[in-house]
């Protein structure tokens, strides 16, 4: 029971959900997808660039399994930062379910596809510790901009080792650029980067860029990509490592 609130969250009373003449859910992932109690983390960190806010009916003795009542697809805009699609789905949510309130009638409930179904559970703080942990000789530019979406919900950043301190990188994207993916490529081993037009382009796993335009050290405050090239990355280490806390962090960057 333990484990089950911990990871998957609490139950509602059977007698609860019984004792109304309607008990429903509204839910941010196109269910059967993402059943469970952290959607919308999964949908960060999986990089879906549609979603859905499902309204469903509520059963006894299970999570997310009732009859779907409506379902509205929800495009997830890469430029959003984790905390602003955050915000941005609970306003698709509410007026969605509003919607449905003012509207019962008109939808007909429709049976869950079992076979579809793709478990949500908590990702847990000692989880999301080792996720921010980012490396990009081994992981793709995608992977680690999902990932620091995901980890701006919490209180973590994705990190790296630079000149052996752990750099925080505050704010990152993907570059689709085909001229700097030229350059990146030509010159450029996986975790070293370059400064161009006020970013750090990082090359990562697969021949992917990520830019980053704010960073943290140790003991500072935020820094742009300009003041970080200009004060420090000339005169020492000019490549980004994976932050080594646990073994099982060593094996995730081999």
């Amino acid at each position: 029971q333990w484990y089950q609130r911990r990871v998957r969250g609490s139950l509602i009373p059977g007698k609860v959900i019984r004792s109304c003449e309607q008990f429903v859910n509204v839910h941010p992932s196109a269910i059967p997808k993402y059943q469970g109690a952290a959607p919308l983390q999964h949908v960060l960190l999986n990089g879906e660039e549609t979603s859905a806010v499902t309204i469903l009916e509520v059963l006894p003795r299970t999570f997310d399994s009732g009859n779907i009542l409506a379902q509205v697809p929800l495009p997830i805009p890469r430029d959003m930062t984790g905390r602003q699609v955050w915000t941005y789905t609970g306003e698709h949510m509410a007026r969605t379910l509003s919607h449905y309130l003012d509207n019962p009638v008109t939808t007909t409930p429709r049976a869950q596809d079992s076979t579809r179904a793709t478990p949500a559970p908590k990702i847990l703080k000692h989880q999301l510790k080792i996720l921010c942990h980012v490396c990009p000789q081994t992981q793709t530019a995608s992977q680690i901009f999902n990932i620091a979406r995901l980890v701006d919900l919490s209180k973590f950043s994705v990190a790296v080792c630079w000149d052996k301190r752990r750099l925080k990188l505050k704010s990152v994207h993907v570059v689709e650029d085909p001229s700097v993916h030229a350059l990146v490529q030509r010159h450029l081993r996986p975790g070293q980067f370059v400064f161009e037009e006020g970013v750090i382009m990082v090359a990562c796993a697969e021949g992917t860029v990520l830019g980053v335009t704010e960073m943290i050290l140790p003991f500072s405050h935020v820094l742009s990509a300009e003041r970080f090239y200009r004060d420090h990355s000339p005169r020492t280490a000019r490549a980004f490592y994976m932050v080594y806390d646990s073994e099982e962090e060593k094996v995730k960057c081999g």
